[in-house]
């Protein structure tokens, strides 16, 4: 591909006969290449640089500023593999995720620059002092490079990004990152570690008490249960698990997974702070989708185990569409697995990441959220009592193994695909889909999360849906969405609160680009992205993408201590580095740690909303208050917001006493609607548009009041469809009143009654998908909600 005004990139020559790297067929750009007794590779999983442009420029002099002193080294280049690079119809111009290997001259000492041609411009990034990563024979654990990172305008085509590393003689590969790597066959290492400790067989009975975590063991039991390392030989209980405990693998597929890597991964390990196992799981392992290189999408249900599942108890089935693209891709015995069980009952919370290949932040904090609903936490033990969680780690395991930017290997964004994805383009997040449909269908559906990685802003941080201009959305679904954001911010340091936002699109908006940069800039506005089209679809509150920056924070606000457990069972939100007594600490730089953290907060968060616990922060604390003011059209429903926190407090104050228990299905939902009076004399028009211009559709008479289905920042209102079956003019789709005419002369004309009223859920839906109502703070402060759940069959 040809970029105008700047150079061709490197063509590919004939390439080398692959050889097995344990994660499936490599792609065109990965490769080997030797320069005079040094080898570079991009040919393992997750590799990216192409490998036929390495170019070697011999020592020279030069005198680098501040320097007397001249300096030699010896300088190496390399271009980024775009995705799909070399398959014309597919491939992508801009790239910015890097992954190779160098293994120098036999005990080679000494400083070598390398420079990385073809990036993206990341001005923002590096302007904060990223750095990229390295791992090293001598230092296997991955870290940021030290000394500074040159960037700027490349001689080939877009950016370089170039730095200096100094070999120390220790034989062996050394690799560099755009970002922390993990891999395809990384995942499925770790997943059969869990396998190995979930699946084996338990005595039936009750779970006993979830233990606390004693900080000293967690470093051994990250060691012991969840090292990253392939199993030479998994425990013979495995054999005896559900099919659907492990993955419906073929044999031969099954006997991949790196082991050429084996010992690379068992030297690593990407966080210290990670839980003991917990007791009492019900944990499954299942296959969604099979990719077209022949990778699979993985997906886990955990949850509490039941007591007694016999043979009558119902099972989460695939949807026929799901199992009719396993079959089609020859994954027959992925297809026909016995299913999970299924928990009626218990709200359904589902949780992805690595739809975009090269964000590996998100992949950590995915992955911190899994290790802490699988822990002996209390808290988790408590969620996992009150939820079924769904957890798909990798959506897109075929552009990750290619070492992919965004794309998969077909060159689908598939975050710009949910509106209608199909079998053959967007495997993963086809299966995905479906799944969250019938789970929404069935009303089992709570929450959704997708966790991403970010470069343009720093922090970590929330986008959600603004969905009250929706009719079957309401006030009470808004002030919940907020609430859960509110409440990450107040169990994880990382998320910052003046970051979120909330966004409207959900129609495709005619005459936008789709480049790399508008997606960093202005994501908000992807209305094909899996949170505007899950929370659409689904008609869900709670729907969000999370992000997190590649880099640093913008700001940090230290978590309170959890209520009656000691400092070692919640390490992984403590403070590291510089803590600045009476002031805010100082922007921390990110690793998986970090990340991780916000994941269990993600997972506390939930908690904090929708269960009732002894151990939630909301007993004695309360969210941080943002440091900005609300968005005018979040103003009205966010000052609910410290009367619902007072309320759950009080919830949460209540643990240990007795609590009504709901079964399934129990109460008639409805929607509450603000109710406004017309103060105004003789009458006040209602227009088809929030316009004073807008055709008049008829009017109200002083005192007579309607329903508001959404108030709007710019001084309307948008009447509740039932408003419109009052009108005499027929087919109206859409109503809007005038509430303060002072800017046109005619002072206040509508009143806000403070009334809210419910209206039946079932006059919205039209043959759609049932919506999750969001409870009042009225249900919570009379102790109606949150309420104990059981899982009992239909």
């Amino acid at each position: 591909m040809h970029f105008s005004g700047q150079s061709s990139p490197t063509p590919l020559p004939d390439k080398p006969v692959a050889v097995d790297v344990g994660y499936g067929e490599p792609s065109q750009a990965q490769g080997t290449k030797m320069i005079k007794g040094w080898e570079f590779t991009s040919l393992f999983d997750g590799g990216n640089a192409l490998w036929c442009s390495w170019t070697r420029q011999e020592p020279f002099k030069a005198k680098p500023g501040g320097v007397t002193e001249d300096v030699e080294y010896l300088t190496f280049s390399v271009e980024i593999a775009r995705d799909c690079h070399g398959l014309k119809l597919m491939e992508k111009p801009k790239a910015s995720w890097f992954y190779f290997g160098v293994t120098p001259e036999r005990r080679y000492k000494g400083t070598v620059k390398f420079s990385v041609q073809g990036m993206c411009e990341q001005r923002d990034l590096f302007a904060a002092g990223y750095r990229p990563w390295v791992s090293s024979p001598s230092s296997p654990r991955w870290r940021r490079l030290d000394g500074d990172v040159e960037v700027g305008a490349s001689k080939l085509f877009h950016w370089h990004c170039s730095w200096k590393y100094t070999f120390d003689g220790t034989e062996g590969m050394t690799r560099f990152a755009f970002c922390h790597p993990y891999g395809y066959g990384e995942l499925m290492s770790w997943l059969n570690r869990l396998d190995a400790i979930f699946c084996r067989p338990r005595p039936r009975g009750r779970m006993a008490e979830a233990r606390v975590i004693d900080s000293r063991r967690s470093q051994r039991e990250f060691l012991e249960r969840f090292e990253l390392g392939l199993a030479e030989e998994l425990p013979e209980a495995m054999a005896t698990c559900s099919a659907s405990s492990s993955s419906s693998h073929d044999e031969a597929d099954a006997a991949e997974g790196g082991k050429a890597e084996l010992n690379y991964f068992e030297d690593r390990d990407w966080h210290d702070d990670v839980p003991r196992a917990g007791t009492g799981i019900y944990y499954r392992r299942q296959t969604v989708a099979r990719t077209p290189q022949g990778r699979w999408v993985e997906m886990l249900t955990i949850t509490e185990e039941p007591e007694d599942a016999g043979d009558g108890w119902p099972r989460d089935e695939l949807p026929e569409e799901v199992k009719q693209a396993l079959h089609s891709r020859g994954a027959q015995s992925a297809a026909s697995a016995k299913p999970p069980l299924r928990f009626p009952g218990r709200p359904v919370c589902f949780v992805s990441s690595r739809v975009h290949p090269g964000e590996t932040p998100g992949q950590f904090a995915a992955n911190g959220f899994l290790q802490f609903v699988l822990s002996d936490d209390p808290r988790a033990a408590q969620l996992r009592r009150q939820f079924v969680f769904k957890i798909v780690p990798m959506l897109n395991p075929d552009g990750v193994a290619w070492g992919h930017y965004r794309t998969n290997t077909l060159g689908c964004d598939l975050n710009r695909c949910y509106r209608n994805p199909t079998p053959e383009m967007h495997e993963g997040v086809f299966a995905a889909k479906s799944l969250l449909l019938g789970w929404a269908e069935r009303g089992d559906l709570l929450f959704y999360m997708d966790c991403h990685g970010h470069a343009a802003r720093r922090g970590c941080f929330l986008f959600g849906n603004h969905h009250c201009s929706q009719a079957w959305s309401s006030e009470d679904a808004l002030l919940w969405n907020l609430a859960y954001v509110h409440s990450t911010q107040l169990n994880c340091p990382h998320i910052d609160i003046d970051a979120c936002e909330w966004s409207r699109a959900i129609e495709a908006k005619k005459g936008r680009g789709d480049t790399e940069q508008e997606d960093e800039v202005d994501e908000t506005s992807r209305s094909d992205s899996g949170r505007a089209q899950i929370g659409a679809s689904c008609r869900l509150y709670h729907a969000y993408t999370l992000e997190c920056n590649y880099h640093i924070s913008r700001t940090v606000r230290p978590s309170p201590d959890v209520p009656g457990l000691p400092p070692g069972a919640y390490l992984a939100q403590a403070l590291q580095g510089e803590v600045r007594e009476g002031k805010r600490p100082k922007p921390m730089p990110y690793g998986p740690r970090e990340w991780a953290a916000v994941g269990e907060g993600l997972a506390v968060a939930l908690l904090d909303l929708h269960c009732i616990s002894a151990h939630s922060r909301l007993v004695d604390a309360r969210p941080p208050r943002p440091l900005l003011p609300p968005d005018k059209d979040l103003a009205l429903v966010s000052m609910g917001l410290e009367r619902l926190f007072n309320a759950l407090s009080a919830r949460h104050r209540s643990a240990g006493t007795p609590q009504p228990v709901v079964l399934h299905g129990e109460g008639g939902p409805s929607l509450r609607r603000r109710i406004f009076k017309v103060v105004h004399t003789p009458h006040v028009y209602i227009r088809d548009k929030p316009a004073k211009t807008g055709s008049s559709l008829g009017i109200r008479k002083t005192g007579e009041t309607m329903a508001a289905l959404e108030v709007r920042s710019d001084g309307w209102i948008k009447l509740d469809p039932s408003e419109l079956k009052k009108l005499c003019r027929k087919g109206c789709t859409e109503a809007y009143m005038m509430v303060d005419g002072t800017s046109v002369g005619l002072g206040v004309l509508l009143a806000d009654t403070k009334q809210m009223e419910p209206f039946p859920i079932a006059d919205y839906m039209e043959g759609g998908v049932v919506a999750q109502v969001a409870p009042s703070i009225e249900d919570v402060e009379q102790g109606l909600y949150p309420v104990l759940r059981t899982a009992r069959p239909a």
